[in-house]
């Protein structure tokens, strides 16, 4: 089976942490912090296999870049502007 690499950018890796530091100290669930994290970071990993699973974002430049995996309810291009 076919290797793909998969890249964390700076953004993301402040989002996961965010995620992790909000669960765990704002609603003081640091049990659930963790396993939130660990499936939000296997279901990354997992773009190593099968990376089509997951739809391309749309807009350029991030669709020829391979920006994959975004939560909808977000304000995608103003995130990816900073």
């Amino acid at each position: 089976m076919r290797q793909y690499s998969v890249s964390y950018t700076e953004q993301a890796e402040n989002d996961l942490r965010g995620i992790f530091e909000y669960l765990a100290f704002s609603c003081a669930a640091p049990d659930t912090a963790g396993k939130q994290s660990n499936r939000i970071i296997d279901a990354i990993a997992g773009l190593n296999h099968i990376p089509e699973r997951f739809r391309l974002y749309d807009n350029e430049p991030w669709c020829s870049k391979g920006l994959r995996i975004i939560y909808g309810r977000r304000d995608i291009d103003k995130e990816l502007r900073k």
